[in-house]
């Protein structure tokens, strides 16, 4: 249950959005759990400096400075925890219990200790809890400040210390969440065009369209700035692009062209990628992530270590502390490493030194999967290398197969780790990546549950809308993009490069119907998008109050006169005076855009203008005027132009406001 003043800001539907994908509150719970007992052991007010809540793309982490002392990660199929139990060493285990068996080797402050816990068995209170309390205390009081590779998340920190506050997060993120996608995200036309006289707020809809898509959980009723800056964080991770056609627009700056470059004062001529070429790629690669993620999964093996990297990053891992154990727990000190990374190690305490070749080791690597399979030291290891000192070979090659488990760990975690690629990916890796991808390949799940992108498309009958998308025509169709039974795919003209348009990413489009320079759309483009018409709302003026002017009936009265004059698309639309406050923001609103727009809906004839607001705005001259003698004109049609009746604009700063109530009086 919602209190009643939690009111969600763009941080906190991040943090919402961040626990929606975790998908596993029980685990983000236990992970606040601990955070609170770390924070209150160590003795943590407030935000030190060197205190950080950090909330990567699959972490949750406290950590002092850049070591991390505690993590939740979500990047493996179970979440899983991390604590940092001696200066470099973690103790991780699985949150939710799987046959796997963590093995792990960790310092007490006194001396290594390695220890088996077996999932069943692992008890943080017994196992954990005191040793890793008693680390991050020192850490804490070692680290200053320092360069951070995170930022401070206000809204995680939030988390941990207000209950209030997690309760209200969870509860959103549990119900509200989806309750607000079904409001928010009916079934939405892939290519819409949204149409209307001007000032009718066609290109501030495409705002909330466009989030509406992208984000279907954002709160579109919150503050208008918030909203913006949400679509200009959207266009910054480029899940939306915008665009304004013209004049001059043309195939090669929507799709791809050959474009001139001087490279060492030289002209080279190279295919460039237009805005919906390049948003198609984005989208595709999206689904590529996804699609290359489930196929991973599905055929996941451990990875493949050769020995030789193996050996290499075992014998680099070695300090002058390390200590091999004998099967008879007698200790020997690694010495030094030779050229050819033979090991050199002695007992401890004793001069007699002893030489662990490479060779041999990989033999019984090679003949060994496990150190358990080694029973008797002497006559197993004998019989694979001969030669003596097995029990230091049986030492090193204990030591070697614990240190293969942690790499390969490490090698898991890497490969598994879902961090943002495609922020650090280039355009054309993506590109490169997705050549010779084939969408026909596709789930449908994958293809419905593919982030959204969205092309903004500003005054597109203002170019030349068949030449500008060519073949895009058909692509576009949503029976003809990639994904669907009868997909099509085209052949680049400049690249020759194979073509399709995902169904991932939607058009949104706006066309001023009342601009007599733009092109007619064509009949087949217009087959292909659905038609939203945006036509004047006056209500949305009935709260404006300046000086007794009614402005909705202001504008109901304008409108219905130019209907009847011309027609319904050329009207004026609402925006023009959402923003007027008083009477002087109301003249420079008529005299700056009212007047101009109507002189051109009527070709400059002030008399039409005059019909529709009045003689104190469009006044006829009295004057009279005579034409210069001659006798080669027409005298009668001289006499019958004299009669001519001639308007001109009055002055604004005469205008009161009983005159604009006499409109529409």
């Amino acid at each position: 249950m919602l209190s009643d003043t939690f009111k969600p800001t763009l941080k906190d539907y991040e943090l919402i959005k961040k626990l929606r994908n975790f998908d596993d509150y029980e685990a983000v719970e236990a992970f606040i759990a601990q955070a609170k007992l770390l924070i209150r052991e160590v003795g943590i007010v407030g935000k030190p400096a060197n205190f950080l809540c950090a909330l990567p793309t699959q972490n949750m982490n406290i950590q002092f400075v850049n070591k991390i002392i505690l993590k939740l990660d979500f990047s493996n199929k179970s979440p899983r925890f991390s604590y940092l139990l001696s200066d470099d060493i973690h103790l991780t285990k699985d949150y939710k219990h799987t046959s796997r068996t963590a093995l792990e080797k960790f310092d007490n402050g006194i001396q290594p200790i390695l220890r088996v816990f077996e999932i069943d068995e692992f008890d943080f209170e017994q196992d954990v809890k005191e040793v890793w309390l008693h680390t991050a205390k020192l850490a804490y009081q070692s680290y200053d400040t320092g360069i951070r590779e995170y930022k401070f998340n206000d809204e995680l920190y939030r988390l941990i210390i207000d209950e209030v506050y997690k309760k209200d997060v969870f509860s959103f993120a549990k119900h509200n969440y989806s309750m607000l996608i079904e409001k928010n995200n009916p079934p939405i036309a892939p290519n819409q065009i949204l149409f209307g006289p001007p000032g009718t707020g066609k290109t501030y809809q495409t705002i909330n369209k466009s989030i509406r898509i992208v984000n279907p959980a954002f709160d579109l009723s919150q503050n208008r700035h918030i909203l913006k800056m949400e679509f200009d964080r959207l266009l910054s991770v480029r899940q939306i692009g915008f665009c304004t056609f013209h004049q001059n627009t043309g195939y090669e700056d929507f799709l791809e062209g050959i474009k001139p470059e001087t490279r060492d004062n030289k002209v080279i001529y190279e295919v460039k990628d237009g805005i919906f070429k390049q948003m198609c790629v984005e989208a595709t690669y999206q689904i590529y992530k996804l699609h290359k993620k489930k196929h991973t999964q599905a055929k996941k093996q451990p990875p493949i270590i050769d020995f030789d990297t193996l050996w290499l990053s075992f014998v680099r891992s070695l300090t002058t502390k390390h200590i091999f154990k004998t099967k008879t727990n007698t200790k020997l000190e690694w010495v030094w490493t030779n050229d050819r990374t033979n090991l050199i190690v002695k007992p401890q305490g004793g001069l007699k030194e002893y030489m662990v070749s490479k060779k041999r080791m990989e033999a019984i690597y090679d003949g060994f999967k496990t150190i358990d399979e080694i029973r008797n030291v002497t006559n197993d290891i004998n019989s694979v290398i001969g030669g003596t000192n097995y029990s230091a070979y049986w030492a090193v090659f204990n030591d070697l197969k614990t240190f293969e488990k942690t790499l390969i760990a490490q090698m898991k975690e890497i490969e598994s780790e879902d961090t943002d690629t495609e922020n650090e990916l280039a355009y054309q890796d993506k590109k490169n990546l997705i050549a010779d991808f084939d969408l026909q390949e596709v789930s449908r799940d994958i293809l419905e549950k593919a982030p959204r992108y969205v092309l903004v498309i500003d005054e597109i009958n203002r170019g030349n809308v068949a030449q500008v998308f060519g073949e895009l025509i058909t692509l576009i169709e949503p029976s003809k993009r990639a994904g669907k039974e009868e997909a099509l795919e085209v052949i680049l003209p400049y690249s020759r490069e194979r073509f399709a348009v995902p169904l991932n990413l939607h058009i949104i489009c706006t066309m001023n119907t009342a601009d007599r320079s733009v092109e007619a759309l064509d009949t087949a483009l217009r087959r292909r998008f659905v038609f939203e018409e945006m036509m004047p709302l006056p209500a949305l003026l009935e709260s404006i109050d300046v000086e007794g002017i009614d402005l909705a009936q202001l504008l109901t009265t304008i409108n219905e006169r130019l209907e009847l004059l011309l027609d319904k698309d050329h009207a004026i639309g609402h925006s023009y005076f959402l923003h007027i406050q008083n009477l002087d923001d109301l003249k420079n609103v008529f005299k700056q855009s009212i007047l101009p727009l109507l002189q051109e809906y009527f070709l400059g004839d002030a008399g039409k203008v005059n019909l529709i607001l009045g003689d104190a705005f469009v006044a006829k001259q009295t004057r009279k005027t005579s034409f210069a003698k001659n006798n080669s004109f027409d005298q009668y049609l001289q006499k019958d132009l004299l009669k001519r009746e001639i308007f001109h604009f009055t002055d604004s700063a005469g205008w009161q406001a009983s005159d604009f109530q006499a409109i529409y009086a």
